[in-house]
């Protein structure tokens, strides 16, 4: 990963690296690699050897995610959403369902709404 504040740098860096990977016998997969940058309003793109890199909204990098927008949803949406996998592999293989014992209908009633359909 390599990080500026500043584009023309970045550029700079990114062909550093490429001629550091060279040097090795290796070279850097630009249908891999991709950029993000925090700024809305910048319309320019970052070229390596003349190659437009695609723009990102999220970076994930060693577990976390990053927004350009710089809100945690993304973020918390990683984290949570394995655990909910988890979750519904270990449960069986029936409807779960939500339920509201106060929302009932009549004396001793309660009300139960699909909430998920899990499979194994």
């Amino acid at each position: 990963m390599l990080a500026s504040e500043d584009k023309d740098e970045l550029e700079r860096e990114l062909q550093a690296w490429c001629a550091r990977l060279e040097r090795f016998g290796l070279r850097l997969n630009v249908k891999k690699t991709e950029y993000l940058t925090t700024d809305v309003t910048e319309s320019s793109s970052i070229k390596v050897d003349g190659i437009e890199l695609p723009r990102t909204a999220v970076f994930k990098y060693l577990g976390s995610a990053v927004a350009s927008d710089g809100k945690l949803m993304v973020e918390v949406n990683s984290r949570v959403s394995p655990g909910l996998c988890a979750v519904r592999q270990r449960l069986p293989q029936e409807s779960v369902y939500l339920v509201d014992r106060n929302a009932s209908g009549g004396a001793g009633e309660t009300y139960a709404a699909p909430l998920a359909h899990t499979t194994p």
